[in-house]
């Protein structure tokens, strides 16, 4: 048997309601989790992570179409980034 040098987080199953207003990285970390705990999980918890996997995946999605159409409207209008 090995024995790991860390103790594994809890999974909490999030409200799928309060995924839209997560900010984004955290919409994205929440889908890392997700995939992990499907990968490593058994065969019959697959069905409920998957379904939960398609929301958080489609609200990700969403996020990134729109952030893209702004960077096209901006550029079309001439607008630039501030330089940081």
């Amino acid at each position: 048997m090995v024995k790991r040098n860390y103790t594994p987080r809890p999974f909490i199953k999030v409200n799928m309601e309060s995924v839209e207003y997560m900010p984004d990285r955290k919409v994205e970390a929440l889908l890392d989790r997700y995939r992990l705990r499907r990968r490593t999980s058994r065969p019959e918890f697959h069905k409920n992570l998957e379904e939960d996997i398609c929301y958080i995946f489609r609200e990700n999605e969403i996020r990134k179409n729109r952030k893209i159409a702004h960077q096209v409207y901006l550029k079309k209008k001439g607008f630039r980034r501030a330089k940081q």
